[in-house]
């Protein structure tokens, strides 16, 4: 199932998986359902084949686990209201400067500054 697709349908495809395949459905003919209903780009059968997988196993849950690995903390509150801090301290200083003093990507630096904090320039030179 690809990321465009919005959490909430995700789950509602994972259930009428669950329903299907507790109807004793073959694979083919729930992908074939799913395509019918929810149009051609919605999941393919790989997909569908996991997901049955995973229900044949007595998984009853239709929500994603949660993974291991580092989580995104660029984002944060604390980012946003130290980069808030900064720029009303000194208002000509650059994302690059910002990004190298706290230690974060420039990137993560610019959203939290034009898309967060709603500020339109900073060190314009």
């Amino acid at each position: 199932m690809g990321d465009f697709l919005q959490p909430c349908v995700q789950i509602e495809i994972r259930s009428v998986i669950q329903f299907l395949r507790h109807q004793k459905k073959t694979i083919a003919e729930i992908h074939r359902l799913i395509c019918e209903i929810y149009g051609e780009n919605t999941i393919d059968i790989r997909n569908v084949r996991r997901w049955c997988q995973m229900f044949d196993e007595e998984k009853s849950s239709v929500m994603d686990e949660a993974r291991s690995g580092r989580p995104s903390s660029s984002r944060t509150s604390n980012n946003v209201s130290r980069i808030d801090a900064l720029i009303r301290k000194d208002r000509r200083i650059r994302i690059s400067d910002l990004a190298r003093r706290l230690n974060i990507s420039v990137g993560s630096v610019s959203q939290i500054v034009y898309d967060q904090l709603r500020y339109r320039k900073t060190a314009a030179r």
